[in-house]
């Protein structure tokens, strides 16, 4: 296969951020920073407050939630995760956490478990799939919260949030959907996922700095900030009330006008997963071919995302990574991905591994183009140290 010399650079990492974001979005954002001003809560100006408004509602629609008061804007996933582990987690409490998680879920219940707040224990995935009977037998009646991802930022595998909700007992479950939102139906009231939290500048290709949390409506969580709301400014405590207790201070008023935008256009739009599992099949095949290729990804599923972590023999994946930019203009991500504790589950640790990530804005001829680049590494690699 030549260079495809005529072409930009390729990006291949869009399990980390999407490239590019999607253009409604942006647009959303732009007219409102250059046509509106006002803060939402706190002056007569109520353009900001509709737009967040209509963010909400258009979010809740997109989760299938029926009171949009039940969704919390936040700037991003690790914000959500951590208002949910610190709001619902006191002392004596005893905490499940699957071994895939990202470091977004783990550190917050690390420092609680180390600070002797709370007892955590691990429920550890064979070769990174998550299975019910891993959690069995951890659960007990004063389990406090169970985290669970539902797509895996390192493979790309899909778990079934229904398996824990149906084995949680009084336990609350916190879901992490960051990798699935805007790709696979994420409906967490049908799905019997209590909190759930994601990133908007993912699947749903909306701008940095964007994301939010779901709590069931009979949940309360004590607030993480702690500040102004513009309503009972009078009282010394947060207000009692949600969305209003958990979003102190002033919210990213274009970046949610932007993420209510994408969603409405992803759930408008006809879905391209199919399509994307399609092309994961046929790009896991030419990989399957490469000498000394080791893909830690379901090389046999038909439902997982389009995430693949792999490693070549005798090639480190940092190294990997930089020939693919320098000579072949691919953009990938090496290492332990924020998720260490996944790759020792799917026996990768300490090393880590080279992450290949698409979407729908990625063209077949670009992974094609990916997998003779990755060939011609391992080849020149093996004939070098011959």
């Amino acid at each position: 296969m030549p260079f495809l010399t005529d072409k930009k650079m390729i990006y291949l990492d869009q399990a980390a951020t999407s490239f590019p974001k999607n253009k409604e979005s942006i647009e959303a954002q732009y007219s409102f920073l250059k046509n509106i001003s006002g803060n939402p809560s706190r002056t007569f100006s109520y353009k900001p407050a509709e737009a967040v408004f209509t963010a909400r509602e258009s979010l809740a629609k997109f989760l299938k939630v029926r009171n949009s008061s039940s969704i919390i804007f936040t700037p991003g996933a690790t914000y959500g995760a951590n208002i949910a582990i610190f709001g619902i987690l006191s002392n004596g409490d005893h905490a499940v956490v699957s071994s895939m998680e990202h470091n977004a879920v783990m550190r917050p219940l690390f420092h609680l478990a180390k600070k002797g707040v709370i007892r955590l224990d691990i429920a550890k995935s064979k070769n990174g799939v998550i299975r019910p009977e891993d959690f069995r037998g951890k659960i007990t009646n004063k389990t406090k919260l169970i985290v669970c991802l539902h797509g895996s930022n390192v493979t790309g595998k899909i778990f079934n949030p229904e398996d824990i909700a149906n084995i949680k007992k009084k336990a609350l479950f916190l879901c992490d959907a960051s990798q699935t939102i805007g790709h696979v139906e994420v409906f967490p009231e049908k799905m019997g996922i209590d909190l759930l939290f994601f990133s908007g500048h993912k699947g749903l290709k909306a701008p940095f700095g964007t994301g939010a949390l779901y709590k069931n409506e009979n949940i309360d969580i004590n607030p993480l900030i702690y500040g102004g709301t513009g309503m009972h400014s009078e009282t010394e405590d947060m207000p009692d009330v949600y969305p209003d207790k958990l979003e102190a201070g002033t919210l990213n008023v274009s970046g949610i006008a932007a993420l209510g935008t994408a969603a409405n256009a992803i759930s408008t739009q006809k879905t391209n997963f199919q399509k994307l599992i399609e092309q994961r099949v046929k790009f896991i095949e030419k990989l399957s071919a490469i000498q000394g290729i080791t893909i830690y990804s379901d090389v046999k599923s038909y439902y997982d995302l389009p995430i693949i972590s792999l490693n070549i023999d005798k090639i480190s994946c940092s190294d990997i990574a930089f020939l693919l930019k320098e000579k072949f203009g691919i953009l990938s991500r090496a290492g332990l991905h924020c998720a260490p504790y996944a790759h020792k589950s799917i026996g990768a640790y300490p090393c880590g591994t080279l992450r290949l990530s698409f979407n729908s804005d990625n063209t077949t001829e670009e992974l094609d183009y990916a997998a003779y680049a990755l060939n011609e590494i391992e080849k020149n690699e093996r004939l070098h140290t011959i």
